[in-house]
């Protein structure tokens, strides 16, 4: 479960857990604002897996966010993390991370809900989802996105005994 605030903010990845009466849950935190949930599952006897999205909306004073300039590094934390790749519209684009703690590399950065790390891509505007596929270990994607348009990139990867999630804003011409 992806859970984003319609202004790019607010990114949280949740596994729900189901209970024994059949429903599925997973704390979040909310602040005023208009979120988008996004859930993606995989139906038994089904080749591919399917995502749904809905809208949720919590009420208060809500202070809409700037997004970030487009930027190959950011920080996260302690370390610096790099992206290497371009997007590239209408076809599937190769985009590799690098982790960085000072001047060394973080050649493993754990498991993180079983695997090195996940990556999301969601188009602002329609907070649309990019189909994206882990290729080998490692912190290494296949994207495939469909337009040009602005996009926001949510890294997730764990440190330590922490959970990080590098974010990133990409203009696709």
């Amino acid at each position: 479960m992806f859970l984003v605030q319609r202004d790019m903010t607010g990114y949280q990845h949740r596994h729900p857990a189901r209970d024994a009466t059949g429903t599925w849950s997973a704390p979040v935190e909310l602040h005023s604002g208009t979120y988008r949930v996004l859930v993606e599952f995989h139906p038994a006897g089904e080749a591919a897996s399917l995502t749904l999205g809905a809208d949720l909306i919590v009420s208060g004073s809500a202070h809409p966010g700037l997004l970030p300039e487009p930027a190959r590094d950011v920080m996260v934390g302690d370390c610096s993390v790099s992206m290497g790749g371009t997007l590239t519209a209408g076809t599937v684009s190769r985009l590799s991370f690098d982790v960085r703690r000072g001047d060394r590399r973080v050649p493993d950065p754990g498991s993180y809900l079983g695997a090195t790390g996940h990556l999301v891509i969601l188009r602002v505007g329609d907070l649309a989802a990019v189909d994206v596929r882990r290729v080998r270990s490692g912190l290494t994607f296949d994207a495939a996105v469909p337009s040009a348009g602005t996009y926001r990139l949510f890294l997730d990867f764990q440190k330590g005994n922490a959970d990080r999630t590098a974010e990133y804003t990409a203009v696709v011409g």
